[in-house]
């Protein structure tokens, strides 16, 4: 399954509770000097920025040039990049802080995972 964000979400996506495993971040910025910022990612539905400390952080340097792009996969042995409460995300002007990047600063997320079906052991 795929979750996109737009540029203009809100602040915090949550994608549901239940057991996910992330495969891969796909991030892009389309605004040159948007200055950095901090994509979160959290083991819990409805997850808190500045309150909770995500498991996953993604730097996202400031760029001179547009558009900017970066992209992550995740594999491993079974379990490895399972989040087993839930799966939500932010974009942050700190790693583990509250402070929106701003409406017009926000990148594009694209977040692909398989959900909450997959139950137990995995």
């Amino acid at each position: 399954m795929v979750k996109d964000v737009s540029a203009q979400s809100i602040v915090i996506t949550c994608i549901g509770a239940g057991r996910f495993r992330l495969r891969s971040v796909y991030v892009r910025q389309d605004l040159k000097n948007a200055g950095a910022m901090y994509l979160q990612i959290f083991n819990k539905n409805a997850a808190i920025p500045g309150t909770d400390i995500p498991d996953e952080v993604v730097f996202l340097p400031n760029q001179a040039v547009s558009p900017f792009v970066k992209r992550l996969s995740f594999s491993g042995s079974p379990g490895a990049n399972d989040f087993i409460t839930g799966l939500s995300f932010a974009v942050c002007t700190t790693p583990t802080g509250a402070v929106d990047v701003g409406a017009t600063k926000r990148p594009f997320v694209r977040i692909d995972y398989d959900g909450s079906t997959l139950g137990g052991a995995v």
